[in-house]
């Protein structure tokens, strides 16, 4: 372990160049092998190891797709890929472009000089192998450079349920941020004599603090900001006497300050109205939090990650919603304050561990809004407004976690100050409490009697190795826990052919090469297919509403409850008069008649009926794809139009074209020249 540790940034690179070289990823992307089976080119199973999550949907229908859409467009800020005006691809899940505020995102530098496969690549071995090294850091920090806690505990944090359920979404991003933000804002502090130092520092507090900001999800942003103020406050305590600012301090952080303001500010000059038009939705964006009313079981919703992997979890909530991030806080909160009376210098004590008092205190605040809460005005004030619950109880475990690893380092560093007694006696205790707890929650319709109490026993067992300062074997004991929790949750998955080399994307590609820039509706769940190839679609996946499109479509305001709000847009053709669904609280359905086809300037459209029954006088919908793979089928939509089939004289084989615009098999041709000509 100790040469692992000490050429730990060498492996790193040399990991990340074989992960990059061997095209790795963690993408349940071959998930689209159940919307689409046949193949083109490239494997149609691409997975190496593991297993594809289905319930990872906003990773390998969403984010995935926005990802690559943007390496078919060119990275662009505004991608017209989604939805007929388009998409802010800054706000739209991280997604990487050329633009200033890619400097905030450095899991997507590698999109921007790498190609498709690699940059996906890059996007999963940079932000993993550097959360491994930031969480190293900051469980060095936190229980005083034990380097081999820190090991373990990098590897906790890294591949915990909560982080790898949560990779490419918000709560993985700001992980990866506040990870970065509290070690680089203590090793500013540590390193005062070095100029070099600092500003790398510096430099790197701000990058990661647009980042941060960047991220634009306040219910998880707004607690995550608090555990950082309080990290950083104690971090200016700790060092209080020890180092001083000087000039080149306000220089070093001037210039920081300047590069987040210019950045953030560039940001907002041209992504106000969508960032206005995000806010404004009703889903999520309108909802206002007070906090109290918390379930308690949801505390100890850690004690399901172990078997997330292997058992879906629908008869309780999905396997997204119950990760968590292991902990032993009432352990933490009964003998912490035994370790204080101990002290002789209680005051000097608290300034030596004034980061983990202030990870206790963080927590104990989470506790508070999640039991207690707070009234509308102040919860406004405070931004809390913006966390339910649910998100709140998530940044809560994490920082458990952390106040965790940031206690057994003060008991392996205290010695012998708990008396046996007391070692035995309050993790016995706990140890019950959880068990009369848990069997009495909602929690017993996904984990049996015996798993419950072997689970027990098993977080029981780890707290007497820790208290006995069993290192080796609590180690040891955890590895194997995170092993079997997180590695097995995202897939070793090779390349993206299971996306791109599909017979659909070929057919759609071909089109799109001789007839670009139009506007297609896919049917069916193929809504965010289309945009992924680059292609303008209409039916999307709209982080933010295509609020001028919908008011084109409904002037009266009618449907505005449906379709403003970040949703899944599935689209259909229908003879009836348009209309929208809601299916779920971020999902509905357009159904567009003919008629508002026309109006909105639809050319193409994918499905597997036969659209030609909603042909009327001066619209028709004809196949143009050369095949039919996965029985679906393109359309072209003929506007001022329409060939009755009846009317169509005998084909004289001979011939190439047996009427104008039609080739011999009868197959409008798009291109045609005649007189008879569409218009579009």
């Amino acid at each position: 372990m100790d040469v692992i540790i000490k050429l730990r940034f060498v492996l790193a690179v040399i990991a990340l160049f074989l992960i990059i070289f061997f095209r790795l990823n963690g993408s349940s992307i071959t998930n689209w092998n159940g919307q689409l089976h046949d193949q083109d080119h490239g494997k149609k199973n691409t997975v190496l190891l593991g297993k594809s999550r289905i319930i990872r949907s906003d990773e390998w229908m969403v984010q995935t797709p926005f990802y690559g859409s943007q390496t078919e467009k060119g990275f662009p800020v505004h991608n017209d890929s989604f939805s007929p005006n388009g998409q802010n691809m800054i706000i739209a899940y991280n997604a990487p472009v050329k633009d200033l505020t890619v400097i905030g995102k450095p899991f997507n530098w590698g999109f921007l000089f790498l190609n498709r496969d690699q940059g996906f690549s890059w996007y999963w071995g940079f932000k993993l192998i550097s959360m491994i090294l930031l969480a190293f850091e900051l469980i060095m920090i936190l229980t005083k450079k034990n380097k081999y806690l820190a090991f373990v505990g990098a590897i906790a944090i890294s591949f915990s349920s909560g982080v790898q359920w949560w990779f490419m979404q918000h709560l993985g991003d700001l992980v990866f941020y506040s990870l970065g933000l509290m070690v680089f804002f203590y090793q500013y502090f540590k390193h005062q004599d070095s100029v070099l130092l600092k500003f790398l520092n510096a430099l790197s507090c701000a990058i990661l603090g647009i980042g941060f900001i960047l991220v634009l999800y306040p219910a998880h942003q707004v607690t995550f900001g608090y555990l950082l103020l309080f990290f950083w406050l104690a971090t200016l305590i700790h060092f209080k006497g020890r180092s001083r600012m000087n000039r080149s301090d306000i220089l070093i952080i001037g210039s920081a300050v300047v590069l987040v303001i210019v950045c953030l500010g560039h940001f907002y000059l041209i992504s106000k109205d969508d960032l206005a038009t995000t806010l404004g939705t009703l889903y999520p964006g309108k909802r206002v939090s007070t906090g109290g009313h918390f379930e308690f079981e949801q505390l100890f919703y850690y004690f399901t990650n172990w078997k997330l992997p292997f058992k879906d979890s629908d008869s309780l909530l999905n396997m997204n919603e119950l990760s968590s991030f292991y902990n032993i806080f009432p352990l933490v909160l009964v003998l912490s304050p035994f370790l204080l009376g101990k002290q002789s210098n209680k005051r000097e004590w608290l300034k030596e561990n004034a980061i983990g008092v202030s990870l206790m205190l963080f927590c104990l605040m989470m506790l508070a809004w999640l039991f207690i809460g707070l009234p509308v005005p102040l919860a406004k004030i405070s931004l809390l407004s913006y966390v339910p619950n649910y998100r709140a109880v998530q940044v809560f475990s994490y920082a458990a976690m952390l106040l965790s690893f940031w206690f057994i380092g003060l008991v392996w560093r205290s010695r012998n100050l708990i008396p046996i007694v007391i070692k035995i006696t309050v993790p016995a205790l706990l140890s019950i409490f959880y068990y009369i707890i848990i069997r009495n929650t909602e929690l017993v319709k996904y984990l049996s009697n015996t798993e419950i109490f072997l689970s027990v026993a098993g977080l029981l067992l780890l707290m007497l190795l820790a208290l006995f300062r069993q290192k080796l074997l609590f180690s040891l004991g955890l590895l194997v826990l995170i092993g079997y929790t997180g590695f097995t949750v995202n897939p070793i998955n090779q390349g993206t052919s299971a996306l791109y080399g599909k017979a659909l994307a070929t057919e759609i590609r071909k089109i799109e090469k001789k007839d670009p820039n139009q506007l297609w509706v896919s049917e069916d769940s193929l809504y965010n297919f289309t945009p992924a190839l680059g292609v303008k679609s209409f039916n999307t996946v709209m982080f933010t509403p295509d609020i001028k499109t919908w008011k084109e479509i409904f002037p009266d305001g009618k449907e505005e409850e449906i379709y403003n709000r970040y949703a899944h847009v599935k689209a259909k053709v229908t003879g009836e008069p348009t209309s929208l669904k809601l299916v779920t609280a971020d999902s509905f359905v357009a159904s567009l008649n003919p008629k508002m086809l026309e109006k909105l300037g639809v050319k193409y459209i994918i499905s597997r009926r036969d659209l030609s029954v909603y042909n009327i006088d001066n619209i028709s919908f004809t196949i143009v794809s050369d095949r039919s793979p996965d029985n679906y089928s393109i359309f072209q939509v003929h506007y001022n139009y329409y060939v009755d089939p009846k009317s169509i004289p005998p084909i004289d084989n001979s011939q190439t074209y047996t009427q104008e615009g039609f080739d011999s098999n009868q197959n409008y041709i798009p291109n045609y020249d005649g007189y008879n000509q569409p218009t579009y």
